[in-house]
């Protein structure tokens, strides 16, 4: 007969006459098979545990028991029960670098917790268990999560963040607190007191990266994550490194539209030029994504002119953001190699219609002038001609005929005062052998304009 089914006052009785002290612990191990295999979810069969532990039963199967008992914690009362019993008695918390104290951390377990550092835990062991708090499942509320954080600190002390104990969870502790807690302050707050870096690196796999090491500050700031703009700002006024990430964080911060954080890292000392792999400064990025708050800080902070933003603004015929970048020196003459050597305004003439979709000709027409006056006023020149791909030298008047909807294009350019220099040499068409105005241009066929608008644009072209 198996004593685990011996009523206990006649198991008790049996042991008193075993001179055989290591039968307990094989009695015990005995019936550990079962724990083992979930089987042992009743009272009698705990109390028959305790017996034996009263009995002496001791060794490595008591510290399984402990852990067995210690991972059903939280899905059995029974179990609980046991751990209980179990600390009562002569086991090794330290047991599997601390396993016991691991499991109680997984549970977010105080009470348990507490009783297992009385009883001998080693520092070593509370390194070892600590990180196992950021897996307790659901997460733990965030006082309990502040209290277990202190109760690892007050026994483990400076040692808690040592890098010489390696835990089975390699995760940084930085990194788990504003994984699992992106909207806590004050838990970051604590893992930071506690001495762990804010620095500390950990390799993670990103689109068109690859596998790259990457700081906290870096991943909270990547789009798939939810940390917010408060635990960023911690991370910074922590002393988080701006510089040496796989690409820059303002471009991840302004994409994520925290502009807050674009001020911090820009007062941190983030390059405000630093362009990402696609060659598009953070001013541009900003530009993109409409942000126009963010562009001002950028602005502000002396961030280099001329990075092709005045382009793209002006053919989106975005005034606002047009006047701002003039207000701080970009020239609107830069020939850029991104726009095909155009200037801003030749950008605007030639590109309008494809980039500032607008719900009518009037109202397109309206915006082109509006921008284009800009322009002019910010130090555009009319007068310029740019080289196109098939080595032709066309002006601003000539672009706008090339453009998508020429007669808009035309008409507004040349309402903006520019109906005098129609024929003037700088409009003039040169194909190697002859010599076009801009009206002949149009009619011989030269022109890349809409060919249902020729008969307007002629009228526009001979009405002056």
């Amino acid at each position: 007969m198996e004593i685990a089914h011996v009523k206990i006052p006649i198991s008790n009785y049996l042991l008193q006459y075993v001179t055989d002290k290591s039968a307990p612990s094989l009695v015990f191990g005995n019936i550990l098979n079962l724990l083992k295999d979930g089987c042992w979810e009743t009272p009698e069969m705990v109390d028959t545990l305790e017996m034996l532990l009263q009995h002496g039963a001791q060794g490595r199967d008591v510290q399984v028991a402990l852990i067995l008992s210690g991972s059903a914690c939280n899905a059995s009362r029974l179990a609980r029960h046991f751990v209980g019993i179990l600390l009562n008695y002569n086991v090794d918390i330290n047991y599997d670098q601390g396993r016991p104290l691991q499991i109680a951390a997984e549970n977010a377990d105080i009470n348990i917790l507490s009783i297992m550092i009385a009883k001998g835990a080693t520092t070593d062991s509370l390194c070892m268990a600590f990180p196992h708090i950021f897996r307790a499942e659901p997460r733990a509320e965030e006082a309990k999560m502040l209290s277990l954080i202190q109760l690892f600190q007050e026994y483990a002390g400076d040692q808690l963040s040592n890098g010489d104990v390696r835990p089975r969870i390699t995760d940084p502790a930085v990194f788990m607190s504003i994984a699992v807690y992106p909207e806590s302050c004050r838990i970051l707050e604590s893992i930071l007191d506690a001495g762990f870096p804010v620095d500390e690196k950990m390799y993670h796999d990103l689109p068109g990266l690859g596998n790259v090491s990457t700081t906290p500050l870096y991943w909270a700031l990547l789009d798939n994550q939810s940390v917010t703009e408060p635990v960023i700002h911690l991370l910074l006024k922590r002393g988080a490194s701006v510089e040496g990430h796989p690409s820059p964080l303002l471009h991840l911060a302004i994409n994520k539209r925290y502009s807050s954080i674009v001020q911090l890292l820009i007062e941190a000392g983030a390059d405000v030029d630093a362009a990402n792999h696609e060659n598009v400064t953070p001013l541009s990025l900003a530009y993109q994504r409409n942000d126009l708050e963010t562009m001002k800080a950028l602005l502000a902070a002396e961030c280099e002119p001329d990075d092709g933003t005045l382009h793209e603004a002006a053919r989106r015929l975005d005034f606002k953001a047009t006047e701002l970048l003039l207000e701080h020196d970009h020239d609107p003459n830069r020939p850029s190699p991104e726009h095909e050597g155009r200037g801003a305004l030749a950008e605007l003439c030639n590109q309008a219609p494809v980039y500032a979709q607008r719900s009518s000709d009037k109202n397109l027409e309206r915006d082109v002038k509006k921008t284009i006056k800009a322009l002019i006023k910010g130090g555009a020149r009319t007068n310029i001609q740019t080289k196109t791909a098939d080595d032709f030298e066309k002006s601003v008047l000539l672009l706008a005929l090339d453009s998508e909807n020429p007669l808009v294009m035309t008409k507004a350019f040349l309402d903006s005062d520019q109906w005098k220099y129609v024929n003037e040499d700088f409009n003039l068409f040169t194909d190697g052998e002859y010599t076009f105005s801009p009206a002949m241009y149009v009619e011989k066929g030269m022109w890349e304009g809409e060919p249902c608008q020729v008969a307007g644009v002629l009228n526009l072209l001979k009405s002056k």
